[in-house]
């Protein structure tokens, strides 16, 4: 896999081409040298398009073309496909609902000493910091945050244990932590290929999709709780279930988890990669701000089949919506605020409980109606 400078992409040195201009009048490039060069431009726009919360998108989405191969036989065809599910990718990953107001203060610690000192800090001031990781699955209030929230995107340390596990830290994308196994000719992370999410986050709840789950994978994590105390778990301990772990019942967070995975053809884990992203892109409004699904799924049931049964597919208060491609989403039609999405969240529960009888209970983390951490 190839090294990047974030300078080429983060402050481009020529203009933006403009992604429509892209699918139909751009030469294909001949070699992994010129995909690159279209990779940084495309970046640069996104950067214009969506701010700097793209410096948080792991570039290694892009680097398919790096497969033994693929320039031998590459085509005008293939490259535009490729291209479409690598932007779909990166649309994915923004899952945000682009919502809510600034944080007062905004720690960005760069090292797992730098982040005890931060947490020690808070301690002192008797304030709970919240913690971001991708921001993929939370929804903060419209007036912002008044306390201290921690970034984990720059804990982004990865590594190999050993013939078949590795070892991230909290800020590693799942995206990045599933093709950094699959390079290494490992299997068994493709589902969380397209989970909008960061190893720590993802930890925390479980994360899963397509019949995977970190559960399946995970062996170890290690804890800092708020003072300052690291502890780590194994298997059992870290009581993984469906959306849910023993870390949520704790102050603190986790810094790192240890994934055991098994020997796989990279083509092979490559082409389970695209079919579960062609299902996302068909199923899933990736063209619509959300923070993934919005409710957790019932027991013996769906709740996007309970929603639309409920007659909801397409229900608003305000720019929030539930979407009328998947019903278990929530999405932002351009201008919602927090207050819209709460008001919509509580509407939908009241109303598929009166339909079905279950009370649907939320996915997302609803920072400002809950602890944050």
């Amino acid at each position: 896999m190839a090294d990047f400078d974030d300078s080429q992409w983060r402050q481009p040195e020529r203009s933006a081409l403009p992604i429509g201009k892209m699918r139909g009048n751009t030469t294909p490039p001949t070699n992994y040298a010129d995909w690159t060069t279209l990779v940084t431009t495309t970046l640069s726009h996104l950067v214009k398009r969506y701010g700097e919360r793209v410096y948080t998108w792991p570039i290694e989405v892009w680097n398919e073309p790096n497969l033994p191969g693929f320039w031998k036989d590459a085509n005008m065809e293939e490259y535009f496909r490729l291209f479409k599910e690598t932007f779909l990718a990166i649309k994915a990953l923004d899952k945000r609902f682009r919502i809510g107001g600034p944080a007062a203060v905004m720690v960005f610690p760069k090292t797992e000493d730098e982040l005890t000192a931060a947490l020690r800090l808070c301690a002192d001031l008797e304030t709970v910091p919240a913690v971001l990781g991708a921001g993929t699955n939370v929804l903060a209030p419209d007036e912002g945050l008044p306390g201290v929230v921690i970034s984990t995107r720059e804990l982004n340390e990865i590594r190999m244990v050993g013939d078949c596990e590795i070892e991230a830290a909290c800020g590693v994308t799942l995206a990045r932590l599933a093709v950094f196994a699959r390079d290494r000719g490992l299997t068994g992370l493709e589902f969380a290929h397209g989970i909008p999410g960061t190893v720590g986050g993802g930890m925390y709840m479980n994360a899963g999709a397509y019949g995977g789950e970190l559960v399946q994978v995970a062996v170890s994590a290690r804890f800092l709780s708020l003072t300052g105390e690291v502890r780590e778990y194994h298997g059992e301990e870290m009581g993984l279930s469906y959306r849910h772990s023993a870390f949520m019942e704790q102050a603190g967070l986790i810094v790192s988890a240890r994934f055991r995975l098994r020997p796989g053809d990279p083509e092979a884990v490559t082409a389970r990669m695209r079919e579960l992203m062609e299902k996302r892109s068909k199923s899933q409004p990736l063209d619509l701000p959300s923070a993934g699904s919005t409710f957790k799924r019932p027991v013996g049931g769906y709740a996007a089949a309970l929603i639309q049964d409920a007659g909801l597919k397409g229900f608003r208060v305000g720019d929030a919506a539930v979407s009328e491609k998947h019903s278990g989403f929530v999405v932002n039609l351009g201008h919602a605020t927090a207050a819209d999405v709460l008001e919509l969240i509580r509407q939908v529960q009241e109303r598929v409980c009166a339909n079905s009888g279950i009370r649907l209970e939320p996915e997302v983390r609803l920072w400002g109606t809950e602890e944050a951490t």
